[in-house]
C-alpha cells in the first residue's frame, strides 16, 4: 500500500512542537518508521508513508507541550490512502487531565465523577455532558428537520426553525398521481 497519509489532531491543552525547531527530537531523523512527518501546525500533524507500507501495526510520534490545567478528550488520528479514498481507519479516542506538576494526585480519567470533582475543588467550571440524541417517532414526514435534542420535529419558516413539522404543500399528489382527496376506482 502506498501513498498513506496519518493525521493526528491535538486536544486542548496541548501544543504540538515542531521537530525542526525542537532540538530534542528525533522525529527530523528517524529512519526506523515508514513515516515521514510532512507538516506539523497547530491544528494538526500529518505524516505520510515513505513508498510502499508493509501489513502490520506502524507507529508515528510527535512531541507537544501542556499549555494549560484540565480535564481534555484526546481524538481519533487518523490514517488514509491517498489512492484508494475507501481505505481508512481511526485510533483509539482517549482522555487525559493536566495539573500544575507536584500537585494533587490525578484522578482516573474514565471516572467522570472523579474528574469533575477534581476540577470543581481546583476552580475550574465543569462543562454538562449533552443527554443522548432522541428520534422524532415516525420521522417528519413533510420535509421537517428531527430536533434531536428534544425528539420533536421542526420546519424553517423565512429562515427560523419553528416547533412542528411543515404543513404539507397544498394540491400535493396521493397514490398514483391523484389529489390525496380522490377516491380510487377499481376496473
Amino acid at each position: 500500500l502506498s501513498s498513506v497519509i496519518v493525521e493526528d489532531y491535538p486536544s486542548g491543552g496541548l501544543e504540538l512542537l515542531d521537530p525542526n525547531l525542537d532540538p530534542g527530537s528525533s522525529a527530523r531523523s528517524d529512519w526506523s518508521t515508514p513515516f515521514v512527518l510532512v507538516s506539523i501546525k497547530p491544528e494538526v500533524a500529518r505524516w505520510m508513508s515513505r513508498g510502499g507500507l508493509r501489513a502490520g501495526s506502524h507507529t508515528v510520534t510527535c512531541r507537544a507541550v501542556a499549555t494549560t490545567r484540565g480535564a481534555f478528550s484526546l481524538p481519533s488520528a487518523h490514517a488514509y490512502s491517498a489512492d484508494e479514498e475507501e481505505l481508512m481507519g481511526l485510533s483509539r479516542a482517549g482522555s487525559f487531565v493536566i495539573v500544575e506538576e507536584g500537585k494533587k494526585t490525578l484522578p482516573d480519567p474514565n471516572d467522570e465523577s472523579a474528574v469533575a470533582a477534581f476540577l470543581k475543588e481546583a476552580g475550574r467550571q465543569v462543562q454538562e455532558i449533552p443527554a443522548a440524541p432522541k428520534p422524532c417517532e415516525g420521522g417528519c414526514p413533510n420535509g421537517g428537520v428531527c430536533r434531536p435534542d428534544i425528539g420533536q420535529c421542526g420546519c424553517f419558516v423565512s429562515g427560523v426553525l419553528q416547533d412542528g413539522d411543515c404543513d404539507p404543500p397544498a394540491g400535493i399528489l396521493g397514490l398514483r398521481g391523484l389529489p390525496q382527496d380522490s377516491t380510487l376506482i377499481n376496473e
